[in-house]
């Protein structure tokens, strides 16, 4: 699962942390500043941090080297931050995904089961 982060999204990452069939990458502008994020990382082995910025070919070309190089694959996007906006990062192997707006009680959810 990839959770594009706005402080709204931390608490989805922390909770699917404690899950260990879950691999969760958590998608951030500025990786640096990310200072509880690096907590997860280091307390969790299933949590990983990459640089994802939607109008930078490079930083997700980037994660998604990262995400195949961990996990093979990804199953679930949650764009979770910034306006949506169509781009073309040029590179095909993106695929386009509807935003789609969840309640926090069905992402607690999720999290839980």
């Amino acid at each position: 699962m990839l959770i594009s982060l706005h402080p709204s999204g931390f608490g989805l990452v922390a909770a699917l942390a404690k899950r260990p069939d879950a691999v969760v990458f958590a998608g951030a502008r500025d990786p640096d500043r990310a200072t509880e994020l690096h907590k997860l990382v280091k307390s969790f082995p299933n949590v990983h941090l990459v640089k994802l910025s939607s109008g930078d070919a490079m930083d997700n070309e980037a994660a998604v080297a990262e995400i195949e190089r961990v996990a093979g694959q990804l199953d679930v996007v949650v764009a979770n931050a910034g306006k949506p906006q169509p781009f073309d990062v040029g590179v095909p192997k993106y695929l386009c995904i509807a935003n789609i707006c969840f309640s926090a009680s069905f992402l607690q959810e999720l999290a839980r089961t």
